[in-house]
């Protein structure tokens, strides 16, 4: 990042310059987190949500206290798999 802007300063018969930065608190965050794959936990988690949904659907036998025993058993496989 090139400063555009400086600070001048005399002190002492010496001359100060300081850039000033004028970064958004966008470019800061993105470059401060520059590298990190942010998403890529929540998208995978997410893809397997969508493989397994058939999976989960096809458990589904009108019984309600019985779909709900066959969602806990398919929600526990999930999470051993993460």
């Amino acid at each position: 990042m090139t400063p555009r802007q400086l600070r001048i300063q005399v002190v002492e018969q010496k001359i100060i310059l300081e850039p000033l930065v004028t970064t958004s608190p966008i470019d800061a965050l993105y470059g401060r987190f520059a590298g990190y794959d942010l998403l890529g936990d929540l998208e995978r988690e997410h893809q397997r949500e969508i493989e397994n949904e058939g999976a989960i659907r096809s458990l589904v036998s009108g019984d309600p206290e019985l779909d709900q025993l066959h969602g806990r058993i398919e929600i526990e496989k999930l999470r051993r798999d993460e």
